[in-house]
């Protein structure tokens, strides 16, 4: 098509001056066009693009609280949405055990039986209210799937906490509303 309307742009056969000065007019316009709707899709693509870094930066950078504990009930990582909760520093999360963060009565009572669960090879989901030092009272949907190595051995446990608290608060405005 391109093609086209430069060989009729170009070819003094076709007409009289007027009539190849015209083409000529054409083909840049049309060429303008072109030009215009390539830019237009070249910024599509970039915004696409942009888009899709954003999402992934958020997803790397972890919206929901997330933490992995080994056999021994010891934080071995947690991102840094789970450090913002709790208001501490990694240093003095990862290399403890999980009872010094949560409590010891909160471990033994909910936390413990659950890990045990996922390091049986369960996987694990509840919903729990805790009261973070930095954040407050919140409402999560908490899970637990185990983690394997190479060999298809556990060697811990994945937990990750998604905050559902606006939701929640929502449901409660609903409510109240009916």
């Amino acid at each position: 098509f391109l093609q086209l309307l430069l060989i009729l742009a170009a070819d003094p056969a076709r007409g009289d001056h007027a009539d190849r000065f015209k083409y000529r007019i054409d083909a840049v316009l049309v060429l303008q066009a072109i030009g215009d709707h390539l830019e237009l899709q070249r910024r599509r693509t970039e915004d696409a693009s942009r888009q899709h870094e954003l999402m992934v930066a958020a997803s790397a950078a972890g919206l929901d609280l997330k933490s992995f504990v080994d056999a021994d009930y010891v934080y071995r990582y947690v991102n840094r949405t789970y450090l913002d909760y709790w208001g501490q520093q990694a240093s003095e999360i990862v290399g403890k055990r999980v009872a010094s963060l949560v409590g010891e009565e909160r471990f033994q009572q909910i936390v413990k039986a659950r890990i045990d669960r996922a390091m049986a090879g369960e996987s694990v989901s509840y919903e729990a209210v805790i009261d973070f030092p930095v954040k407050g009272l919140r409402h999560l949907e908490v899970h637990y799937l185990p983690a394997r190595n190479d060999h298809r051995k556990i060697v811990g446990t994945v937990v990750r906490g998604h905050d559902v608290t606006a939701l929640k608060q929502q449901e409660e405005q609903l409510r109240a509303a009916v």
